[in-house]
This record gives structure tokens, C-alpha cells and sequence, in this order.
């Protein structure tokens, strides 16, 4: 054939390099599609992040249980809190970051959401431990992700799934057999339960503890908001910031009190512990 009749009105080059473009663009897809495979051992480095961070929130919880009737929960919290700002300090400094997150006033909001929340959340927790059998205390603590899911249906706009409805009800169940309330169960003939616990003030630790949990839940919905418009360093510079003059308002109103820094009951032993109790949130 003739050029004029493989490339009417002149388009034909043009035809074909768009031809070729479009065969460059597959192949790159194709190339991508190829790497996917190789997100996997991150996604496996954060299951192991979190199950080490799990662990030390266990062992943290064990941590407080050991100075119950020495420090109380605002106590822990505030010196879980000063390691908090130390090493979100060092991690900012190291990085050039802005302590304040840069990314506007919205990011801002939900940063002081996420350290509002998360510091009550602590407070609740420690409270729950210092009033209830550890165990029972550590398996409330960890009915966050049916609260989670909920805010993030509310906030992020998730899909609610039937899995996450069973989920949901199981974790429901377990609150119900470690609350062991009167309603579903009956009522106990004595005041106390077999181990000397007084049932009402049981109750009312399961309340606070899952308070907590619905806290948290707010606050790891929250951290999703908040994306990658600020670091983790600056999250967790919000978090202890703001609960430091939390815990000491809290204190002071419920317990009559501004010392959240420990009295002069606490040995030098009890204060080792709360340091432990606070370093082990590096891993967290």
C-alpha cells in the first residue's frame, strides 16, 4: 500500500505511537501487578509488631497490678506519660518533624482526640486492674475492636460485616461471664462473692474498664483519620502531653489530690516498677 492509504489524513505515526504507549502502560501494570507479592513480609513485620506490643501490654498491666494500693492509676499514667513525651521528643528531634503537626487544623483536632482519649482510656484501664483479677482485667482491655469497628463505621465510613457482627456479639458474651451481673445470673445471698469481692464495686470496675475500651476505640479510629498527615512520634507526643495534665485534674477532683507524682508511701522499689511499667510502651 501506499503511505497516504496506511496513514489517512495523516494520523496514522500518531496511531501507532499511542499504540505503543499504551503497550508501555500495560507492561508497567503488569510490572506493578508483579511486585504486589512483595508487600507481604510488611504486612507480616506489623502482625509481629503488634503481637510484641500485645505482649507488653500484658506485661505492663501485670506491672500495675504489682503496686496495687502503692500507686494509684493517675500515678502510673503520669509516669507512663513523661516516658511518653522523652521518647517522642528524641524521635521528632531525630527526624527534623514538627512537634505540633503541620498538616492543619483538622489534623490537629484529631490528634488531641487521640491524646484526649487515649489517656482516658489508660486511666480506665489502670483502674480496672488495680480493681479487678488481672485476668478479667486484660480480657476487657482487649474488647476494643468491636468498639473500634463501630467508630469506624460511624467516622471513616467502613462496612459493618457479618463477621464483625459475630465478633462483636462473642465479645459481648465475654463481657457478660466476667461481669457476672445480678440480672443474668441472680443474685448472690451475701454481700460478697466467694474470693471477698463486693460485687457492686466489680460491676462498676467492668463499667469503667470498658469505658476504656470505647476510649480506645476513639482513639484508633482517630489515628486513621489522622493518616500519614503526622507521625507516629508526633501521636504519641499528643498522647503523653495531654495526659499529664489530664491525670492531674483527674486527681485532683476525684482523689483530692495534685501529687500525681506519688506519695510518701511509694518505696524506691514501687517507683522502679512504675519506670518498667512505662518503658514498656517502646514496644507498644
Amino acid at each position: 500500500m501506499k503511505p497516504d492509504e496506511e496513514t489517512p489524513n495523516g494520523y496514522g505515526a500518531c496511531a501507532v505511537d499511542k499504540d505503543n504507549d499504551e503497550e508501555e502502560e500495560d507492561d508497567e501494570e503488569d510490572d506493578d501487578s508483579l511486585m504486589e507479592p512483595e508487600a507481604k513480609p510488611h504486612s507480616i513485620k506489623g502482625i509481629l509488631f503488634i503481637m510484641i506490643g500485645s505482649f507488653c501490654f500484658s506485661v505492663m498491666f501485670l506491672l500495675a497490678k504489682l503496686l496495687e494500693g502503692t500507686a494509684d492509676a493517675f500515678t502510673l499514667v503520669f509516669y507512663r506519660s513523661l516516658v511518653q513525651v522523652a521518647i517522642s521528643l528524641i524521635g521528632i528531634v531525630k527526624n527534623g518533624e514538627n512537634p505540633f503537626g503541620g498538616a492543619g487544623n483538622l489534623t490537629r483536632f484529631w490528634l488531641l482526640v487521640r491524646g484526649g482519649f487515649g489517656a482516658g482510656a489508660v486511666i480506665a484501664w489502670f483502674f480496672g486492674i488495680q480493681n479487678l483479677p488481672l485476668p478479667d482485667a486484660v480480657t476487657l482491655q482487649f474488647t476494643t475492636p468491636p468498639f473500634a469497628a463501630v467508630f469506624a463505621v460511624c467516622l471513616v465510613h467502613e462496612k459493618w460485616l457479618r463477621l464483625d457482627m459475630i465478633g462483636a456479639a462473642v465479645c459481648l458474651l465475654g463481657v457478660a461471664l466476667i461481669a457476672h451481673p445480678t440480672w443474668l445470673f441472680g443474685a448472690h445471698e451475701t454481700a460478697t462473692t466467694d474470693d471477698g469481692e463486693d460485687p457492686v464495686m466489680k460491676a462498676f470496675a467492668v463499667g469503667i474498664t470498658e469505658a476504656g475500651a470505647a476510649m480506645a476505640g476513639i482513639a484508633y479510629v482517630s489515628v486513621r483519620l489522622i493518616g500519614r498527615r503526622a507521625s507516629a512520634n508526633v501521636m504519641v507526643l499528643y498522647y503523653g502531653g495531654l495526659s499529664i495534665p489530664i491525670v492531674m485534674i483527674g486527681s485532683r477532683f476525684l482523689l483530692g489530690k495534685w501529687s500525681v507524682w506519688g506519695d510518701g508511701t511509694m518505696t524506691l522499689w514501687n517507683y522502679f516498677v512504675s519506670m518498667c511499667c512505662s518503658c514498656l510502651l517502646i514496644f507498644q
